[in-house]
């Protein structure tokens, strides 16, 4: 019985415990939303950084291939 009070405020308290949730809830999606954009720039920064080693990576077999060839 006691947690069915609980569960159930009545006037002012229903107002002000909505208003506290939607609060909470207000800031987990605004934190959210900065995470989502956090981790799209991690992500973004990590394939550039990528692609760059991929590039170093070419470059230094074509000029070891290059070497050989003049070897």
């Amino acid at each position: 019985m006691f947690l069915f009070l609980q569960l159930k405020p009545l006037g002012e308290q229903t107002a002000e415990r909505f208003y506290l949730y939607e609060r909470i809830l207000d800031s987990v999606c605004i934190f959210a939303k900065i995470t989502q954009i956090c981790l799209q720039k991690e992500l973004h920064r990590i394939l550039i950084l990528f692609a760059i080693v991929l590039n170093l990576k070419a470059l230094l077999s074509s000029k070891v291939c290059a070497s050989e060839k003049v070897d």
